[in-house]
């Protein structure tokens, strides 16, 4: 009897809306973080990194988050490079990826949270679309295992 090595993959359809902001800076994920926290009064902190399974390497984009309960919304600021690849391969020119997430958002608080993101330590602050269906489905898979700690292989 022969054992096969098997894997799977994990695929997670979230009923969550979110919002994807990209963010070029020269200053350290810690600093990008202290800057947030200040401009739309959170507190996100450090939290264990968010690994990546990517052919055969395993990636650690360091992450700090933060869960407002009182307004059911979860803020994560994600560093989109480590020395061995990016998280998001089709935007190597950002350095951090901020999500906000939550079961309902509107139109309104997108724009209100865009305006308040503007900072002199940020050089690019931009909303991303993502259209590519391995990003969006990255994506919800990132935003799994921040939830629920489980680690997720990409091909």
């Amino acid at each position: 009897m022969s054992s096969k090595k098997t894997s799977s993959k994990l695929i997670v359809n979230f009923d969550i809306s979110y919002s994807l902001f990209g963010i070029s800076s020269s200053e350290q994920i810690f600093v990008a973080s202290i800057e947030l926290n200040k401009l739309i009064k959170i507190n996100l902190s450090l939290c264990k990194s968010l690994e990546l399974k990517r052919n055969s390497n395993l990636l650690s984009f360091s992450t700090f988050s933060f869960n407002n309960h009182d307004c059911n919304l979860n803020y994560s600021l994600i560093s989109n490079k480590t020395k061995d690849g990016f998280l998001l391969e089709n935007y190597k020119n950002l350095d951090y990826l901020f999500i906000v997430s939550s079961n309902e958002q509107n139109m309104l608080f997108k724009q209100d949270l865009f305006k308040k993101l503007r900072s002199e330590i940020f050089i690019v602050v931009s909303e991303l679309k993502l259209t590519n269906k391995k990003e969006i489905e990255l994506i919800n898979n990132v935003l799994y295992q921040l939830w629920t700690d489980t680690k997720y292989t990409h091909s």
